[in-house]
């Protein structure tokens, strides 16, 4: 049983007899919360402490949760989920505080709850349900590349509410066809990463540079770039590494996961300049010097470069899974973390 799992910035843990304050305050007792849920609220302190009693019980061999804030430890919802059947999961329930909302919670619970039941128990497939009128959850399973199932009617027991459930599934398959962009400041070791990450995960791995250099160091035109890059866009599965401005938006378009690597700029000028004669499968050519042109692009990236990419982090944060490290030891951490 998986006790604990962090998150960026919440974490998935056990109940205590001391949640109960906070559960009833943001969870429990808010009307923005159970509308959407199948529990009947508690609105009492004495009937809260009760509940948490239960909740204790009930998560000691089940896959359930609160949802807590990873500075603070403050329990601000919860979730869970269930084997129906070997190898068919679904969600027991997910619920996010209305302080909360807003901040890409939601997502995260879903995204460690996937990873949980494909990556820990197997799972052959999951099932997520929502009402029908609720859009935030809607518009999660688009997120995730959820597939609707069916729908169907369910009367609410505690106060007889009709309400009409759209059910939609997950297959390991889809949950396995990851588009991710893996950007960043030259030198950072985004070649490094990026390779990292498609002997971990299994999918394929292309090269920016290596789409528009030629091995006689002369370039492909815009034209057979933008092809080039387009047919591999349009696949279902890839890592691209690389910046290349231009091509940016499209690539933001299409991908599932963004994955910046903002590095201290000495840190990114050091690795420029240990690779130089090395051979590298990026590149069709081994570089002899440090290009002082080149030197100058990564001197001038965090102020003519990174802006624009943090602009579409801002375009594309309720759309796409965006990690930003801000230095090899996190990345190395996060990779080994998410090891399959």
């Amino acid at each position: 049983m998986f006790d604990r799992i962090e998150g960026e910035h919440i974490l998935l843990r056990k109940a205590k007899e001391s949640d109960y304050k906070s559960m009833l305050r943001n969870v429990w007792g808010d009307p923005e919360v159970y509308q959407w849920m199948l529990f009947q609220p508690t609105l009492t302190e004495e009937d809260a402490i009760e509940r948490c009693q239960r909740t204790i019980e009930f998560q000691k061999d089940h896959y359930a949760y609160l949802v807590a804030e990873k500075e603070t430890d403050e329990a601000i919802g919860f979730c869970g989920i269930k084997e129906i059947s070997p190898g068919h999961f679904e969600e027991s329930g997910i619920g996010i505080g209305t302080k909360c909302q807003g901040k890409g919670y939601g997502k995260e619970v879903v995204a460690l709850l996937l990873d949980l039941a494909f990556r820990k128990l197997g799972a052959v497939d999951f099932t997520y349900g929502y009402f029908q009128d609720n859009t935030k959850s809607r518009k999660v399973a688009e997120h995730f590349g959820f597939a609707y199932d069916h729908t169907y009617e369910m009367t609410r027991p505690w106060d007889g509410a009709v309400k009409i459930v759209d059910s939609c599934i997950l297959t390991r398959e889809k949950y396995k066809m990851q588009r991710i962009m893996v950007i960043g400041s030259p030198g950072a070791g985004k070649s490094t990463f990026a390779r990292k990450l498609r002997d971990k995960t299994g999918l394929p791995l292309y090269y920016m540079d290596m789409l528009f250099h030629k091995p006689d160091r002369t370039t492909v035109t815009r034209e057979e770039l933008d092809q080039r890059l387009q047919e591999i866009l349009q696949t279902d599965s890839w890592i691209i590494d690389g910046n290349y401005q231009r091509t940016l938006p499209m690539r933001f378009e299409a991908c599932t996961d963004v994955i910046i690597l903002d590095y201290p700029l000495e840190q990114c000028l050091k690795g420029a300049e240990t690779r130089i004669g090395t051979k590298r499968e990026d590149m069709p050519w081994i570089e002899q010097e440090f290009d002082p042109e080149f030197r100058q692009y990564i001197l001038d990236f965090p102020k003519e470069q990174l802006p624009r990419i943090y602009e579409l982090v801002e375009q594309y944060r309720e759309t796409k899974n965006i990690t930003i490290f801000r230095s090899r030891e996190e990345a190395d951490e996060w990779l080994e973390e998410n090891n399959e």
